[in-house]
C-alpha cells in the first residue's frame, strides 16, 4: 500500500473513536428509552434529558495547565518569539490545543511560512492548530518515536485535498511535501485510487523545502503513541447515568398524570371505551372491537400517561402508582462516585458532588488529580519545547536556551498559600522563588520587584524582628562588662545597614567609641553651725538643702567640720 493509502486508512480507522470522544464530552449521546413508543415521542420532539459530564473530567485537568511565560537566554530571540506569539494569538491557542488533546487524546500543531496575497513569503510563520480528525502523524514501526510522515486532509471547492509531509532524511537535509486532490467533485475520497497529484500556480505536486518536519503531535500518553481521551474511563458511568435519568423522566410523566383503570363486569364489552378513548384507534363498524384508523385491529388498552383503562359494566376504579424516584436517583450518586474514582477527578467538581473543601482537605481531594495533571504537563511540555525550538531555528536562533514556565498545579486557598510562602521565606527560601512558585506572580513582575528592592521588604522586616530578639539577649553581657560597652549597639547598626543595603560585603565592624562619664564637679567646702543646725559656704552664706547633721562631715569632702 502506498503512503497515501496507508495514511488515509489510518485516519479513517481513528475517526469513530474521535467522534465518540467528542460526543461524550459535549453530546449528543444516543439515549436508551424505557419503551419504543416513549422513544418515538421524545425523538420527534427533540427532547433530551441527559447531562453530559465528560467535560467536567476534561476541564479538571485543562484548567490546571497554564503556561505563564516562554523566554530564552537571548533578548533578541525572546523578542522575535514574542512577536510570533502575538501574531498567532498563542496565549489563546495554547490552552485550546491542550484542552483538545485531552478531549480527543491527540492534537496537532503546524509551523509553516506565512505568505502574502501573492504567495510570497513574509518572513513570519503561521502556527496553527489542527484537529486529529483532519491531521495525523504516522510513526516508524522500527522506531515508534520517529515520525514517518504526516497527513493533512481537508475539503475545498467540492474536492478533497491531501498533503503529505515527510521529515528530513538527515539532520540538515531537506524535507519533502506531496500534494493530492480527489479526482471528482463530491466523489469518493477514501483510498489512494480516488486521488491524483495536485499542482497549482507556484506549487508543484512534490517538492523539497527547508522548513523541517512542520507537524507536532500532542498526546496524553508517551511520545510516538496515540493518546486516550481524558474522559475515556467515564464513558460507562455516563451511559449508566443516562439510563437512570431517562427512566426517572419517564416516571415523572406518570407521576403528573397517573395511569388509571376501571374494572368491568365479566359480560361487558369495550366498544364504548374505545369510542371515549379514541386516539390513534377507531371503533370498528360492528362496534365490537377497536382498530387502527388504517383498519388494523388492536386492543384499546394503552400505556400512555393519563390514559384510561375502561370496560363496560364498571365495578371498580383505580390507578397504577409510579415507581418511587429514589430507586432511580439514589443509584446515580453511587455511579457518579465510581466515575470520579476511575478518572481521578475530585467528586466536588461534579454537580451535587458535595461542598468545596479547603485547606488540607482540598489538597487531599486533589492529590490524584494533581498527579495525573503533572503527567499531562510533562508530555505537553516536551511537545511545546520541540515546537518553539523549531520555530526559533526558523527565525535564525538555533543555539539559544528555551525556558517554558508553568503555573503551579497544586490548588490551595489564598490564606494557606500566603502562610506557606511566609514559612518558606522564614526558612531562608529566596523571595523570588516563593513569589513565583508559591504565590503565582508573573515572572516579569517579580523581576521588577527584585530590581526595585520591593520583593524583599516582608522578608527584611521579619529578619529585623528576629535580629532585635537576638541582640536583646546580648545586653546583659554588656552590662556585666563581658562585652565592651557600646559594642551591642554598634553590631545592631551594622547588621541593619547591611540588610538595608547601605554597606558592602567588605564593611568592617567598628564599634562606637566608649563614652566616658563626665566627672562630677568638686563640691564647695561648707561649715556647720551646731547651734542653729545650718550650713554655710566659704562666704558665710547659708547652703540650701545642704545642712549636715551634728557630728557629720561636709558633703563630698570626708572631712570633719568645726566652727572656728
Amino acid at each position: 500500500m502506498s503512503d497515501l493509502g496507508d495514511a488515509l486508512k489510518s485516519m479513517q480507522d481513528a475517526t469513530p473513536a474521535y467522534a465518540k470522544a467528542k460526543a461524550y464530552a459535549h453530546g449528543p449521546i444516543s439515549e436508551v428509552f424505557a419503551s419504543p413508543r416513549l422513544k418515538r415521542i421524545l425523538k420527534n420532539k427533540q427532547v433530551s434529558f441527559t447531562d453530559v459530564l465528560g467535560d467536567v473530567v476534561i476541564s479538571a485537568v485543562a484548567d490546571k495547565l497554564e503556561i505563564t511565560s516562554i523566554t530564552t537566554d537571548n533578548d533578541k530571540a525572546t523578542e522575535a518569539l514574542e512577536a510570533q506569539d502575538e501574531r498567532n494569538k498563542m496565549p489563546l491557542v495554547r490552552p485550546h490545543v491542550m484542552r483538545k488533546a485531552l478531549e480527543y487524546g491527540d492534537a496537532y500543531m503546524m509551523v509553516w511560512p506565512a505568505a502574502d496575497a501573492n504567495g510570497e513569503a513574509t518572513g513570519d510563520f503561521d502556527v496553527t492548530y489542527h484537529s486529529p480528525r483532519t491531521m495525523r502523524v504516522l510513526y516508524d514501526p522500527e522506531n515508534p518515536m520517529k515520525p514517518r510522515l504526516a497527513i493533512q486532509r481537508w475539503a475545498k471547492d467540492k474536492r478533497v485535498r491531501v498533503n503529505l509531509y515527510y521529515p528530513p532524511e538527515t539532520e540538515d537535509g531537506p524535507a519533502r511535501i506531496e500534494r493530492y486532490v480527489s479526482k471528482q467533485d463530491g466523489g469518493r475520497a477514501t483510498s489512494d485510487k480516488d486521488f491524483e497529484p495536485y499542482e497549482a500556480e507556484g506549487e508543484a505536486a512534490e517538492e523539497e523545502h527547508e522548513f523541517g518536519f512542520p507537524v507536532f503531535h500532542f498526546t496524553t500518553t508517551l511520545p510516538g503513541e496515540y493518546g486516550v481521551p481524558e474522559h475515556f474511563k467515564f464513558y460507562p458511568t455516563q451511559d449508566k447515568l443516562n439510563k437512570l435519568t431517562i427512566a426517572h423522566m419517564a416516571g415523572v410523566d406518570y407521576t403528573a398524570t397517573p395511569l388509571r383503570y376501571a374494572l368491568m363486569e365479566p359480560d361487558g364489552d369495550t366498544s364504548e371505551a374505545a369510542a371515549m378513548d379514541e386516539d390513534d384507534f377507531a371503533v370498528s363498524e360492528d362496534g365490537k372491537r377497536t382498530e387502527f384508523k388504517d383498519g388494523q385491529g388492536k386492543s384499546t388498552f394503552s400505556a400512555e400517561p393519563g390514559s384510561l383503562w375502561y370496560q363496560k359494566g364498571v365495578k371498580g376504579f383505580g390507578q397504577f402508582d409510579p415507581a418511587d424516584p429514589k430507586y432511580l436517583t439514589d443509584p446515580q450518586q453511587f455511579y457518579l462516585n465510581r466515575g470520579a474514582y476511575n478518572t481521578s477527578t475530585p467528586l466536588y467538581l461534579f454537580p451535587n458532588g458535595g461542598d468545596f473543601p479547603s485547606g488540607k482537605a482540598l489538597r487531599t481531594a486533589n492529590a490524584p488529580l494533581d498527579k495525573k495533571t503533572n503527567a499531562r504537563k510533562m508530555s505537553f511540555d516536551a511537545t511545546w519545547d520541540a515546537l518553539y525550538t523549531h520555530l526559533l531555528k526558523l527565525l535564525g536562533f538555533p543555539d539559544v536556551t528555551l525556558t517554558i514556565t508553568w503555573a503551579p498545579i497544586q490548588t490551595v486557598d489564598e490564606d494557606e498559600k500566603v502562610a506557606l510562602a511566609q514559612q518558606k521565606q522564614a526558612a531562608g527560601v529566596p523571595a523570588e522563588q516563593t513569589l513565583k512558585d508559591d504565590l503565582g506572580y508573573d515572572g516579569d513582575t517579580v523581576d521588577q520587584w527584585l530590581e526595585d528592592g520591593e520583593a524583599l521588604v516582608p522578608q527584611k522586616i521579619e529578619l529585623v524582628g528576629k535580629l532585635a530578639g537576638a541582640i536583646s539577649s546580648l545586653v546583659p553581657a554588656e552590662s556585666a562588662h563581658v562585652l565592651e560597652e557600646g559594642s551591642v549597639n554598634a553590631l545592631f547598626k551594622m547588621i541593619v545597614d547591611e540588610i538595608r543595603g547601605e554597606t558592602g560585603d567588605d564593611t568592617e565592624f567598628q564599634p562606637d567609641p566608649v563614652q566616658q562619664p563626665e566627672p562630677e564637679p568638686e563640691p564647695e567646702p561648707t561649715q556647720f553651725d551646731p547651734r542653729t543646725g545650718e550650713s554655710f559656704d566659704a562666704n558665710g552664706e547659708p547652703v540650701d538643702g545642704g545642712a549636715a547633721r551634728r557630728g557629720g562631715t561636709a558633703a563630698g569632702t570626708g572631712r570633719r567640720v568645726r566652727r572656728r
